[in-house]
């Protein structure tokens, strides 16, 4: 085999092994970003039901709300651990090892659909910050949150999003 071409299969081998082990490494990362998500959602979760059941106690008390239903924020259509992805950690974050929490608050229009992202606690990375937006934004599907009357209107969501490198 030419020198040349032994030059180039070294080469391909060595580039092979680096993408390996970066896959490696954005697998694990997007399993404790998923696991972080999680348990995000649990609290959310856990505070909606608390609302409710503090909605109901009040129109059981009172029958001026029975007519109207309580105003409800937008509900992710999904699993929205899932809207974020391995795959959506920048490359360049990975390579200078930055991660971090990200506090995104998304604007849904009265339709559901995500119009905007705004970052309301930065990681301390541009990059990072900026993923969280684009892979939001692309992926995440609400129901229209309502007004009392039942009649969708805007709203904004919140979530925090937890880029973390593998241990």
């Amino acid at each position: 085999m030419p020198e040349g071409a032994k030059r180039h299969e070294t080469w391909m081998i060595a580039v092979c092994g680096v993408l390996g082990v970066a896959g490696i490494l954005v697998l694990s990362i997007a399993i404790a970003s998923v696991r972080d998500s999680t348990d995000d959602s649990l609290a959310d979760l856990s505070r909606v039901q608390a609302r409710q059941s503090a909605h109901s106690t009040r129109r059981a008390a009172s029958p001026a709300h029975l007519e109207a239903s309580d105003p409800q924020g937008p509900v992710p259509v999904g699993n929205p651990a899932r809207w974020i992805t391995a795959d959506d950690y920048p490359v360049a974050a990975l390579h200078r090892n930055e991660q971090g929490k990200v506090g995104v608050d998304l604007q849904i229009a009265a339709t559901g659909s995500v119009v905007a992202c705004r970052i309301g606690e930065s990681s301390g990375h541009e990059s990072l910050d900026q993923a969280a937006c684009r892979a939001l934004r692309s992926r995440a599907r609400f129901a229209p949150a309502r007004d009392a009357n039942g009649t969708p209107i805007a709203a904004t969501w919140h979530r925090n999003v937890v880029w973390r490198l593998p241990s």
